[in-house]
């Protein structure tokens, strides 16, 4: 997460189950909370979800961070 700021999960927690995350952070930058999603299994590559539904993550978390510190 720390190089790509966004953390994946493709069926190593629970078979057919992947999510995707990032990091909430306060306005020093300290990471504070995550938001995911989970994402049931699909035959797209995770990498083909990971670019479909990051930038939606990112700008939630920033809305969140905005509204909550």
């Amino acid at each position: 997460m720390r190089r790509t700021g966004v953390a994946v999960n493709d069926e190593e927690l629970e078979s057919a189950l992947r999510s995707i995350a990032v990091p909430v952070r306060s306005r020093s930058g300290q990471v504070i909370a995550a938001v995911n999603i989970a994402i049931p299994w699909s035959p797209e590559a995770i990498t083909e979800l990971v670019g479909l539904h990051t930038a939606a993550l990112h700008d939630t978390a920033r809305q969140l961070a905005a509204r909550v510190i």
